[in-house]
C-alpha cells in the first residue's frame, strides 16, 4: 500500500473526518484485514475517484485553507478544478433572476461556476447552466453516492459538471459537513458572488473566503433593497463588493 492508498484508507474508515483521519496518521496506525477489505470494494476506490494531498494533481490552493482536505473524491470532470472558478449563490428568490441569467451567458468557457446545490435558488441557477452547457463544480456535504438519491440523474450524465466531496462514498450530510465544506469552496474558488441571503446565514462561507483574502461581492439592485429579509445591502455597507450585474465580474 502506498501513501495516497493509506491516506484514503484512513479517511474511508473516518468518514472523512479530518482530525481522526490526522490523529490516525499521525499514530500510523496499520490497517485491519476487514476494513481494507471493504476499503477495496468501495466503488470510488475501485475507479481512483480521488485525489490526496499526496498527489501531484492535489489543487493547490486547497493548502491555503485551515485543516485542508486530506482526500478530495470527485465524480465527473475533474479537470475543471484548473479553471478559473466563481462561487455564485443565494438563498432568497429574487426578482432579476432573469437578468441573473442572461448575464451567466456572457461567460466563456474558461469559467467554472461553484455551487453547493442547496434547495431553491440554488438548484434553479444549475439546472440554468446545464440548459446553457456552462461549467459547474458542486461540493457536496455528503458522500457522492449519497447525493445520488436526493440530487437530479440528470446531473450526474452532464458531462461539464464535477462533484467534489471529503466525505467517502455513502457518508450522509450533517451540520458538521454543511459547515466544513465551506472552506473547500472558498479554496478553490476566486471570489464568491452572493445574489441573496437571509441574514447570518451565509456568515461561515462568508468568513471563509475573507479569512483566506478572497473577495465577496453582493448583487445590488432597487427591487432586491426592497425585500427587508435580503441581507445583501447590509453586507455591502459592511464592506462587500457590490456588483449590479453578474457581468461585471469578467474583468475582475
Amino acid at each position: 500500500m502506498n501513501k495516497e492508498e493509506y491516506l484514503a484508507y484512513l479517511s474511508y474508515i473516518n468518514n472523512g473526518k479530518w482530525h481522526q483521519i490526522y490523529n490516525d496518521l499521525k499514530s500510523q496506525i496499520t490497517c485491519q484485514k476487514t476494513k481494507y477489505a471493504d476499503f477495496c470494494s468501495d466503488q470510488a476506490i475501485k475507479n481512483k475517484s480521488y485525489i490526496t494531498i499526496f498527489d501531484s494533481d492535489y489543487p493547490l490552493y486547497c493548502n491555503n485553507v485551515w485543516n485542508p482536505p486530506f482526500v478530495l473524491y470527485y465524480y465527473g470532470n475533474k479537470q475543471l478544478l484548473k479553471h478559473k472558478i466563481i462561487m455564485i449563490t443565494g438563498n432568497i428568490s429574487i426578482s432579476n433572476i432573469i437578468e441573473v441569467k442572461d448575464s451567466i451567458e456572457n461567460f466563456s468557457k474558461e469559467y467554472v461556476f461553484c455551487n453547493e446545490a442547496w434547495k431553491g435558488l440554488d438548484i434553479q441557477l444549475i439546472d440554468y447552466l446545464i440548459s446553457k452547457n456552462k461549467n459547474i463544480i458542486i461540493n457536496l456535504a455528503c458522500g457522492i453516492e449519497y447525493a445520488k438519491n436526493s440530487l437530479p440523474k440528470k446531473w450526474f450524465n452532464y458531462s461539464n459538471l464535477l462533484f467534489i466531496s471529503e466525505y467517502p462514498s455513502n457518508y450522509h450530510t450533517s451540520k458538521i459537513t454543511l459547515k466544513a465544506r465551506n472552506r473547500i469552496s472558498a479554496a478553490i474558488s476566486n471570489y464568491l458572488v452572493l445574489l441573496s441571503c437571509y441574514k447570518s446565514t451565509m456568515n461561515n462561507l462568508i468568513d471563509q473566503f475573507l479569512n483566506i483574502g478572497k473577495e465577496v461581492y453582493c448583487l445590488d439592485d432597487i427591487q432586491n433593497n426592497l425585500n427587508e429579509d435580503n441581507f445583501n445591502k447590509n453586507l455591502i455597507n459592511e464592506g462587500a463588493g457590490k456588483i449590479t450585474s453578474i457581468t461585471d465580474l469578467i474583468l475582475k
